[in-house]
């Protein structure tokens, strides 16, 4: 088992908050809450017997426009006490840091990030075997990727989802200390990489609803198959109450998924806005490094930008594209609706007219017979004949205006 020098736990964590209501996660606040008894600086320095820490919360605002921004960052960094900065600890050290910080939780994602020197209990120990061992303490969930920032190498995994984990192994104090200078440049660029995962997800949350509503097209389709059965619509076109309500029914799917690609777009935005902040920042990164007589290979990091970015932007694209042509068809089907509403009210205002014209006819046929048959002995027989007239008359009338009026 390695020795550990002076060991670090650092929490890089995000949280994303309305712009008027400024405040970090909830589990930051009980944090400092539970170790308000360890402060002793204000509301930045905690002291135990058993560590110490640097607690900072920062709005990640853009600095240049001075707006306020939705987004606070919390960086978050522990040690042993520097009255045990040289001596000789286990491995295990870290697992009473980490519980310390265990706690800690975020809306967009959170960076861990152990920092160290290390000595060989063995000279055939290899640093592999040390960083093994620190792993044993985490429950990685991908494969090991490498790094070497001055002079010191890292490694870098998945723990879960929006969680990371690195482990820089520095071979002296001085080495160390240049990590830790570099803290808040490792912020901004970590929130920069979480809030990119975060807008893709975010992405693909948004297209599994639309999925879960079938408005998304399967990946044999071309566009989503049509939600409107038209057969149906068209023998049931006399029921007009029924057409408004798959009117209504298809307009409100129509708002629903139209705002459903307008969030595609925003978290579009989103993620080309952060990878150009990436990439600021990822340059800033390199030409600090080139003011230090240490190698760094950030390849790493690069790599993030130019593949797994561009593939979340190019897949969020892919799927506004695909939505693109359901909308359109929805669109479509709703203008037909209207058309076959606007018509079943056509056929409901004409029958009413013919029934109207009928009555009218009828009655008046009715009334001039009674009148000219008016003083008769027969009273009785007199208004029967001049109803059954009125009635067969206005039955023919309705029927020959509806005949006109259907041919026309």
């Amino acid at each position: 088992m390695a020795t550990l020098i002076y060991p670090h736990l650092f929490c890089f964590s995000y949280h994303r908050h309305p712009v008027k209501q400024p405040q970090g996660h909830p589990t930051w606040q009980q944090w400092q809450a539970d170790h308000a008894a360890c402060q002793v600086s204000g509301r930045q320095e905690y002291k135990t017997q058993d560590w110490e820490a640097i607690y900072e919360e920062k709005n990640l605002a853009n600095t240049k426009n001075k707006n306020p921004g939705d987004t606070t960052g919390l960086l978050l960094y522990e040690s042993v006490p520097e009255s045990q900065k040289f001596q000789p600890l286990a491995v295990e050290v870290l697992r009473t840091l980490k519980e310390n910080l265990a706690s800690l939780e975020s809306s967009i994602g959170q960076t861990w990030l152990i920092l160290t020197q290390w000595q060989p209990e063995t000279p055939q120990e290899s640093e592999n075997e040390v960083l093994q061992s620190i792993l044993k303490l985490w429950s990685p969930t991908s494969k090991i990727e490498t790094g070497v920032l001055l002079g010191t190498s890292f490694y870098s995994t998945s723990l879960k989802e929006g969680e990371n984990l690195l482990v820089f192994l520095a071979q002296n104090e001085e080495k160390m200390s240049l990590i830790l200078d570099f803290r808040y440049e490792l912020q901004r660029l970590f929130y920069h990489e979480h809030k990119i995962h975060w807008s893709y997800y975010q992405g693909q949350t948004i297209k599994q609803d639309l999925i879960n509503d079938g408005f998304f097209p399967s990946p044999e389709e071309i566009i989503p198959k049509t939600l409107i059965n038209f057969k149906e619509s068209q023998s049931i076109r006399g029921n007009f109450h029924e057409l408004r309500k798959i009117l209504y029914g298809n307009m409100e799917k129509l708002e629903r998924h139209t705002f459903s690609v307008e969030g595609l777009s925003i978290q579009l935005r989103t993620l080309k806005t952060n990878l150009k902040a990436y990439h600021k920042r990822f340059n800033r990164i390199q030409n600090l490094c080139k003011d230090y007589p240490f190698l760094s290979k950030l390849e790493l990091w690069s790599d993030f930008a130019a593949k797994q970015a561009i593939f979340y932007q190019d897949q969020i694209e892919q799927d506004i594209e695909s939505l693109s042509p359901g909308l359109r068809v929805r669109d479509q089907q709703i203008r037909t609706l209207q058309v076959i509403v606007q018509a079943a009210e056509g056929e409901r205002d004409r029958a009413i007219e013919n029934t109207i014209a009928a009555a009218g006819i009828g009655i008046g046929t009715a009334s001039a017979a009674a009148g000219s048959w008016a003083g008769t002995t027969r009273p009785l027989h007199t208004f029967a004949l001049s109803t059954v007239i009125g009635v067969v008359l206005g039955v023919a009338v309705y029927l020959g205006l509806k005949a006109i009026r259907d041919r026309r």
